[in-house]
């Protein structure tokens, strides 16, 4: 896996400029951080929906939801730091 990132992403670099890798590289940093702010918003509703009693809510789901936020946003850091790895 780790081995087919780093291809793809000297493929990727081997075509943009350092200019444009860097900007690709921060851009993704800047979803990473995105992901794991949302995810650290869905946990305040589930917290909220405790505090509640929400009979209706579904904690799993959002949980589920939370965890594939907090996923998304350890791979975009991970190819951001391919990306900007095979820049240099």
């Amino acid at each position: 896996e780790g081995c087919a990132q780093s291809a793809a992403a000297r493929r990727l670099v081997g075509v943009m400029g350092p200019f444009a890798t860097g900007v690709l590289a921060g851009c993704l940093e800047a979803l990473r951080w995105f992901f794991w702010g949302t995810a650290g918003l869905v946990v305040v509703a589930i917290i909220a929906q405790y505090w509640r009693r929400d009979e209706a809510a579904s904690p799993l789901g959002l949980a589920a939801m939370a965890l594939v936020f907090v996923v998304a946003g350890a791979i975009c850091h991970r190819v951001a730091a391919a990306v900007s790895r095979k820049g240099r």
